[in-house]
């Protein structure tokens, strides 16, 4: 099967799909691959696949998620909603990256704690963050 599953938007705009599981062999899915899917409301993702920038937004799933971080096993996916002023973010123990924009423009947060276990820092992850001091590594 796929190693890589979908360039970019390979199914943006799919509006009549509304499940999709993700075999094991996958590994990475790339970015907005299901932008805009509005109706697709169950994924199954396997532990351990890396789910790229915007890849399930404009989903009905991502729309049931609450604000905060979003996981996928011990991988981040995305920061939904805007982060109230004073916001300390702890990344949960066996992340092991912060995905490209994670916390763009989150000019509420003030505090990040890393764990040990993130090896990876992604492109412009803390973009926008006028209002962040300390970052723990």
């Amino acid at each position: 099967m796929f190693a890589y599953m979908a360039e970019y938007g390979a199914f943006y705009s799919c509006i009549n799909l509304k499940n999709i599981t993700i075999p094991e062999s996958v590994k990475t899915i790339g970015p907005r691959t299901f932008y805009d899917c509005t109706s697709l409301s169950s994924i199954d993702i396997p532990e351990g696949t890396t789910v790229g920038y915007e890849a399930l937004h404009g989903t009905h799933w991502y729309d049931i998620q609450p604000d905060g971080l979003i996981y996928f096993g011990n991988s981040i996916y995305s920061y939904k909603g805007t982060a109230a002023e004073n916001t300390s973010v702890v990344i949960k123990d066996g992340v092991t990256e912060i995905p490209e924009e994670l916390f763009k423009n989150q000019s509420g947060i003030v505090s990040v704690v890393l764990p040990d276990s993130v090896t990876s820092i992604g492109n412009n992850a803390f973009y926008g963050c006028t209002a962040l001091e300390d970052i723990n590594i």
